[in-house]
C-alpha cells in the first residue's frame, strides 16, 4: 500500500512567503526638531522649549520659547550646526545669551553651557516627538459672527517674537461701543481703548495709554478682521479672529509638579515668642 503524507498547509504557506527584506540602518538624528529642557541656575532651573529647523537656502534657524518669562516664539540668531556641536543665540536680548551644545549620540538630547553677561550655566534639552498643545493659542480660523461686539484674539509678530493681543469689546443698549485689550504675553490686562469705531466693516481703534492705533477690514462672515497695527512709528500687520469665548490663561500661582524649582519644606521655632513658622 502507497502512504500518502499531507504537509499542513500553514508549512507550505511558510516556506512559500518571501523572505523580509533586511531592515536599512537609518541615519542619525540631527538637531532640527522640537526640543524641551532647562537652564541650571544656582537655585532654580529655568524651563525652556527650541525648536531648530534647517531650510534649503536659509541655513539653520529656530525659535526659543521660556514660558515663565512670558517669552514665547522668540527668534534665535547665529544658529550653527557642524557635527555634533550645536550652538544659537538671543540677540539683542542684553548681555548677549548664547548656547553652545553638543548633540548626544542617537540624536536625542543636547547638553552644553549657556553664557550670559559672562556668566555660564549648564542647559540640556531632550527631542520630543510633538509640541504640546498651549494655552490660549491664537485660532487658525475665527467664528463666524456680526459685528464688532465680543471677543477676538490676534497675534503680533514683531522683530524677534510675537505678542499675542486680546480685544474685548461691548456694545451698551444705547449702541455705543467700548473695550479694552489684553497683552497676554506681557502680562499687560484691561488696557483701555479711547477710541472704538465700526463703520460697516471698517474698524478703527485707538489707545492714548500706549500711543497704538489699529485699522482694518472685517471679513464678511465676521469671523476675522485684517489690518495693520501702529505703535512708535513702526507699523505692522494683524489679523484678529472672532473666539468663541474668552481664552483660558495658564496660572502660574497653581503650578504643576514637577516644578521648575527646588521645593523644600522649612520651619523656624521661637522659643520666646512660642510661635512656629513654617512654608515650602
Amino acid at each position: 500500500m502507497k502512504t500518502t503524507i499531507l504537509l499542513p498547509l500553514t508549512i507550505i504557506a511558510t516556506s512559500l512567503a518571501p523572505a523580509a527584506p533586511l531592515l536599512e540602518p537609518q541615519p542619525p538624528l540631527g538637531p532640527a526638531g522640537y526640543w524641551e529642557g532647562a537652564i541650571s541656575l544656582p537655585t532654580t532651573s529655568l524651563a525652556i522649549r527650541v525648536q531648530l529647523n534647517e531650510q534649503p537656502g536659509r541655513g539653520w534657524h529656530g525659535t526659543i520659547s521660556i514660558p515663565v518669562q512670558g517669552l514665547r516664539n522668540f527668534a534665535l540668531t547665529n544658529v550653527t550646526v557642524q557635527g555634533a556641536e550645536v550652538a544659537f543665540a538671543m540677540t539683542p536680548i542684553p548681555g548677549n545669551p548664547v548656547f553652545k551644545g553638543k548633540l548626544a549620540p542617537g540624536g536625542k538630547a543636547i547638553a552644553g553651557t549657556f553664557t550670559q553677561a559672562d556668566q555660564r550655566f549648564p542647559f540640556s534639552l531632550e527631542r520630543k516627538t510633538a509640541r504640546p498643545e498651549l494655552a490660549a493659542e491664537t485660532p487658525a480660523r475665527g467664528v463666524p459672527g456680526q459685528g464688532l461686539a465680543g471677543t477676538w484674539q490676534g497675534s503680533l509678530s514683531i522683530s524677534v517674537a510675537e505678542l499675542r493681543l486680546v480685544l474685548k469689546i461691548t456694545r451698551s443698549a444705547e449702541g455705543k461701543l467700548s473695550g479694552t485689550f489684553d497683552s497676554i504675553d506681557q502680562g499687560a490686562k484691561d488696557i483701555p481703548l479711547d477710541t472704538v469705531e465700526e463703520r460697516a466693516s471698517t474698524i478703527h481703534l485707538e489707545s492714548k495709554r500706549i500711543g497704538a492705533a489699529y485699522d482694518g477690514q472685517m471679513s464678511a462672515d465676521g469671523s476675522e478682521i485684517a489690518g495693520e497695527w501702529k505703535q512708535g512709528g513702526q507699523t505692522l500687520a494683524l489679523v484678529f479672529k472672532r473666539l468663541e469665548k474668552p481664552p483660558e490663561l495658564a496660572r502660574p500661582q497653581e503650578p504643576r509638579k514637577p516644578y521648575p524649582y527646588r521645593e523644600e519644606e522649612v520651619r523656624f521655632q521661637s522659643q520666646d515668642a512660642a510661635v512656629r513658622l513654617a512654608g515650602t
